[in-house]
């Protein structure tokens, strides 16, 4: 959705970075014994990507969120300004919904992107 939207509203081309499924949980055996961590997909290569972290919230800023119960950073939104976010749950379809300072995904973001091209 990120990937999209930056396409579509911005005509900025993000390159796809190689990812399996469930790519930010344990690889574990049939045993149950972990025998790979989880990769840190957003964290590794936003930089790489084009996008610098940043300390101020403005529309088109990419929240990069780690959802409760997830070792690491695996899920994105886009601010749209007005306390609103565009993001898109896997095996749901993309929604806004609300984003407000220290409630519900606003808890959850660990760093704030903005694109190169939008300093």
């Amino acid at each position: 959705m990120v990937k999209d939207y930056f396409e579509v509203k911005k005509g900025i081309v993000l390159p796809d970075f190689e990812r399996e499924d469930e790519w930010w949980m344990p690889k574990k055996n049939l045993r149950g014994e972990i025998i790979a961590q989880p990769k840190n997909l957003y964290l590794d290569n936003f930089k790489k990507a084009g996008f610098v972290e940043v300390s101020d919230l403005r529309v088109d800023d990419v929240l990069l969120l780690q959802i409760p119960r997830v070792p690491v950073v695996s899920h994105a939104a886009i601010y749209l300004g007005d306390g609103q976010m565009l993001h898109h749950l896997a095996g749901r379809i993309s929604k806004i919904e609300p984003y407000l300072d220290g409630h519900g995904y606003a808890r959850m973001v660990n760093v704030i992107v903005r694109h190169e091209s939008l300093m």
